[in-house]
């Protein structure tokens, strides 16, 4: 028997050359069974029935991301109630704590749509109260040129009373040239009626009181 028993030469070039081939054959037939990845989809319809096991019947089908609240658990199965009120049971296997990653995607993207539409009503206002204070300018300068213009045409007729009430003041002591004209006027004729009255006394007077 000692005869018989050969031991493994690490030297012999058979011996290489038969391990190598039986290397070669090895990575050959598994590389093809690593090569393709494989992952576990989060996209789920999950069974809700009567009772716990197979071959109940199906009240209905929960997608990824379903609320649940646990009513009470077992081993495999786990009774549940859904938003909607609806109680059955599940493989608990098949639930966790955490959201879904698709369910969180689209929270998410729930939330940015409604982020977006906050940020258009904001900037439309934004916009409205842009119009309005440009509006509340144009008015204040308007308002600021008319109330200038007021107050050039105040000073206007403040010179203008001034003026007024100064020639007033040199005219309080001085006749008025209408009542100088009426009074010489009246002088002339006054004196050529006397002078007149005059002639004629003077007149009856030379002849012994008569009017010739």
């Amino acid at each position: 028997m000692h005869g018989s028993t050969r031991r493994f030469d690490k030297t012999n070039p058979y011996a290489i050359a038969a391990t190598a081939g039986i290397a070669a054959v090895l990575l050959a037939v598994t590389t093809p069974l690593s090569a393709e990845t494989r992952y576990v989809t989060d996209i789920l319809r999950l069974e809700l029935t009567t009772e716990p096991g197979n071959g109940s019947e199906a009240l209905q089908f929960l997608t990824s991301g379903a609320e649940l609240e646990i009513l009470e658990s077992q081993r495999y199965y786990a009774r549940v109630q859904t938003a909607e009120g609806q109680t059955g049971w599940v493989k608990s296997g098949y639930l966790t704590d955490e959201k879904p990653a698709q369910a969180r995607l689209q929270e998410l993207e729930r939330q940015r749509d409604e982020l977006a539409t906050q940020l258009g009503s904001l900037q439309s206002n934004l916009s409205a109260q842009a119009n309005a204070l440009t509006e509340a300018q144009t008015g204040l300068q308007a308002a600021q040129a008319t109330s200038a213009q007021s107050r050039a045409e105040l000073a206007a007729l403040r010179e203008q009373h001034d003026a007024l009430s100064m020639r007033a003041e040199r005219l309080r002591y001085s006749v008025p040239l209408s009542w100088l004209l009426g009074i010489t006027l009246a002088t002339l004729v006054g004196g050529f009626i006397a002078g007149l009255a005059w002639l004629d006394w003077r007149h009856r007077m030379r002849h012994g009181g008569f009017r010739i």
